[in-house]
């Protein structure tokens, strides 16, 4: 068992009840919400139970593509809500030792008294193909990049967060880059970043929100 967690705001046990991982795809008899176009090659299962409360279990469902990358992640945790990731990965060659890896994940949720509707649009408008995201709130956007150079086996990590996206006249934007990579070994370093605070709607920055290091 392990602790720590927050469930409604309030501390609470849980514990892995299963965990299968590695099954193909075919054989998904599950119920998960996928928003991905992606067909997934295999997929995972965790179920999570909560310490004398065996009604109340939750499920962590993760799809992959056929290289083992995850395609999308949800999560039922019994809270009213079903919450999504969709992972999606670009690989940007900048020359033939230099190459980076871009892995941006967009976090989602929808109401669990909305999904009627939500199923129903899609049925409705099969026609025209709406998006799968529709009525669905976007929560925040991460991109973690990750430089490689082949000759010089240097590594670079930064990432990119658009956070606070449900109240868009505060967002929250912030670069982040972490220590290099030399030979596999993480050399020391101070964290930088920057930091600020945007309106969506009009494409203003709040310039006292800067934050930086």
């Amino acid at each position: 068992m392990f602790t720590g967690f927050v469930f409604n705001m309030k501390p609470v046990n849980l514990f892995i009840m299963a965990k299968m991982s590695g099954r193909n795809f075919a054989q998904y008899k599950g119920n998960a919400l996928r928003l991905s176009e992606k067909i997934p090659t295999s997929y995972d299962e965790v179920y999570i139970g909560v310490a004398k409360h065996p009604d109340k279990t939750k499920k962590i469902t993760t799809f992959r593509d056929e290289f083992g990358r995850i395609i999308e992640r949800c999560f039922d945790l019994g809270n009213g809500k079903i919450r999504n990731r969709l992972y999606t990965t670009k690989f940007t060659k900048i020359n033939d030792s230099e190459l980076t890896q871009s892995t941006t994940v967009r976090d989602m949720y929808i109401n669990k008294r909305v999904i009627p509707y939500w199923d129903a649009l899609l049925k409705d408008g099969a026609n025209v193909h709406p998006k799968k995201t529709i009525l669905w709130n976007l929560r925040n956007i991460i991109t973690n990049h990750i430089y490689s150079n082949s000759l010089t086996k240097e590594k670079v990590v930064s990432q990119v967060k658009i956070e606070n996206m449900n109240t868009p006249t505060k967002e929250k934007h912030t670069f982040i880059e972490f220590g290099h990579i030399n030979d596999g070994k993480l050399q020391p370093y101070d964290k930088k970043y920057l930091s600020f605070q945007v309106n969506s709607l009009t494409g203003q920055i709040d310039k006292n929100s800067f934050d930086y290091k």
